[in-house]
Formats: C-alpha cells, structure tokens, sequence
C-alpha cells in the first residue's frame, strides 16, 4: 500500500512509498484513509519548527476513512463503518495525562497519509453522517481544540462574548461553536475580505488589525468589558493584546504560535484584569465525539479552504503556510 514519508525537513523530503499492508490486532481496526486534514502542526514539522521526531515519519493527524478489516474482539465499529481516528490514541477523557500524550499520530507515531492505517476501536470515533469524508476529515483535531478551549476550560455560556483570532482552522471552528452555543463572536485578521466571510458565518463583528491598537476596538464594542474569552492563536506580542482585549476575569486561550512561540508577558496587564491563560495540548477521544455530537445536532459544517489530491501535497502544505481561510483537506 502507499504511504508518503517524510525523510529529511523540506518539502522536497515528502516521498511517496510502498509499504506492507498492515494487519489489525484483535481489538484493531484497519481503516482505509479517504481524506486528510492538514494543520499548522503538520507544515511545522516540515521545517522543522515542531519537536524533534525519528525520520521518516508519516505526518497527519486528522483524517476519515472506512474500516475495512476488524479484529476478532472489536466491538465499537463494524466493516463499512466511516471513522475519524484520534489524534491522541490512547487519550480516552479527563485532564491530560503525560503517558498518553507520549503518543501523539503525526509525530512521533505515524499518522494518516497512507492508504491504510491500523487504529485501536478505541482510538476512533464515528464520522457525523451528515458529512462527506472532506468534512469529517476536516473535523478532527482543530474542532477537538476550539471545543476543549470553549467549553472545557472556559464553559462558554449564552450570551458571552467570544473573541477569535484570524480565520484558520482553530478560529473558524471556535466561531462555529460559540455561535451554536448562543455567544457573540468578534472576528479579528488583517483582510477585512476574510471578515466580511467570518459574518456570513454569523460573527456578531470585525476587527481589522493592520494595527496594535485593534484590541480598543473590541472594547468599544463590548461596552468597555472586553470579551469573556479569547482565542489567541499568534502567539508572540499579540498575548499582550489579546489580555488587552479580554474582560476582568476572563479567560485567554493560548492555542498557537503563528507570529511567535515567545511572548513578551506583559505581567501587570494580566494580573490586573485577572485573566486565566490556559494552554492546551492535544484533544481526547471525548472532545472529539462532543464536537462532532455538537455539529451533527447543529447541522454545521466544517468550512474547507481547499482540496487536493494525494498527489499534491507539498502545494497543500504551501497553501497551509498562506493563511487559510478553515481547513485544507488532501483526498487519498
């Protein structure tokens, strides 16, 4: 079966290979990839930017395939089943525990640019039926995060206010979940293009921040309070303005690094209006299926920037470093 490895940190390192056709364990089930979602994450680790992982190495985390192949004491899915495997396998619920997160598909174990792929049962969840495989691929470990940011640790409520950062997968999904759970979303980028798309996906308002000023603008539209929580995905001097813009007591959730993985902590700004910085790192199978629960009853969609073929990758992963506007899906 084919596989794309990746050999050396560099576009040009991306091979596609022939290898053995896997076979599942008793509590196995082998999948047959129909399409991959990319992440920031993946395009890092090519140039590597991300952690330091054994070579070669199959990237992807997110995908959606059919199980083809069940082991013998497999009792959560049947052949024909559509799956999305976990990003963090052996993560099931609860807080984060350092053992599972160990084990993380796309580094250090290998992901799912691949044909087939052999996953635990318990390492899967089932695909939204109401989404094709582009979408359910798409779902994955960007809707995982924004929910687990939303309502794991914030416990966004009716009427809040949430502020999300850019138009990536991350943010687009944050939008799409505060929205379905009744809050108000202020959009920001640097295209007021892209904001005008992010309010017919119902963001209440945008911001433009050509500027460093921009975070006077969310307070001028929440009446002077700011937002209750606030989806950084920059990193870098954008915290400072993303405290900046967050209401007394609310919470930041620190979720990326486009601009910078240091941040020049502003420590009086954050301790006087008391927000909570919460980090987060990986998603549970349990995230996974509450944010796909939470769009199949909602009847939303994952918004896809773009799709390419297997064959394309690199151009895919270009296009990831571009700014998407939602996610970019590869067809295997």
């Amino acid at each position: 079966m084919k596989a794309i490895e990746l050999r050396s940190l560099s576009f040009e390192g991306l091979v596609e290979v022939d290898r053995p056709r896997p076979s599942p364990g008793p509590r196995d089930l082998l999948v047959r990839m129909k399409a991959v979602g990319l992440n920031f994450r993946d395009l890092a680790i090519v140039r590597g930017e991300y952690g330091s992982y054994r070579l070669p190495l199959v990237l992807a985390c997110d995908g959606a395939g059919e199980v083809v192949e069940v082991g013998a004491e497999v009792t959560r899915f049947h052949p024909g089943d559509r799956v999305m495997p976990t990003y963090v396998p052996r993560w099931i619920s609860g807080p984060p525990d350092e053992r599972l997160l160990r084990h993380r598909l796309g580094g250090p174990d290998d992901g799912l640019l691949a044909e087939l792929v052999v996953v635990s049962e318990e390492s899967a969840v089932a695909a939204p039926a109401h989404l094709g495989d582009i979408e359910a691929a798409a779902l994955g470990t960007a809707g995982g995060t924004a929910w687990r940011a939303l309502f794991v640790h914030a416990r966004v409520e009716p009427g809040q206010t949430v502020l999300v950062q850019g138009t990536g997968g991350v943010a687009i999904f944050a939008l799409q979940l505060a929205r379905l759970a009744g809050a108000a979303v202020i959009a920001t980028s640097r295209s007021a293009a892209k904001l005008e798309r992010t309010r017919a996906l119902g963001a209440t308002y945008g911001v433009v921040t050509s500027g460093d000023d921009w975070p006077a603008e969310v307070l001028r539209l929440t009446g002077g309070r700011g937002a209750d929580v606030t989806i950084d995905i920059a990193g870098g001097a954008d915290l400072n303005r993303s405290i900046a813009a967050t209401c007394l007591g609310g919470t930041v959730a620190v979720l990326g690094f486009l601009e910078s993985k240091v941040a020049p902590l502003n420590i009086t700004a954050a301790i006087s209006r008391a927000v909570a910085l919460r980090a987060s790192t990986g998603i549970s199978r349990t995230d996974l299926e509450s944010v796909a629960r939470a769009f199949a009853v909602g009847g939303a969609r994952p918004v896809i920037d773009s799709v390419f073929p297997r064959a394309r990758l690199r151009e895919a992963l270009a296009r990831q470093g571009e700014g998407p506007f939602g996610k970019i899906v590869v067809e295997m």
